[in-house]
């Protein structure tokens, strides 16, 4: 397996694992986390005046299946990026010059 491949499913793997014990636990030094992870990528679709977050009066409103989608796209994409750039520059013994 590709060494990108083995870091981008670890950083998803850490992100699902935070966002669970976020969830389960209920911690206040998670809850910024679980939060951030979740409005950060909307945030700027949002002032781009896509659908992404369904209008209610709550504080926390619920983003809407496009926006879940956005999440998942937004930080796999990132995750990829920062495995991509770690396997670049992580030092092999097998590479071929």
């Amino acid at each position: 397996m590709r060494p990108w491949i083995v870091i981008w499913l670890t950083l998803v793997a850490a992100h699902v694992a935070m966002m669970g014990a976020g969830w389960l636990v209920g911690s206040e030094w998670l809850a910024p986390i679980v939060v951030g992870s979740i409005y950060l990528p909307l945030w700027p679709l949002g002032k781009l005046g896509l659908p992404v977050i369904r209008l209610s009066g709550s504080i926390l409103p619920l983003p809407t299946a496009f926006g879940w989608a956005a999440i998942v796209i937004s930080w796999a994409l990132v995750y990829c990026f920062i495995a991509a750039v770690i396997a670049r520059l992580w030092p092999t013994r097998n590479r071929a010059a």
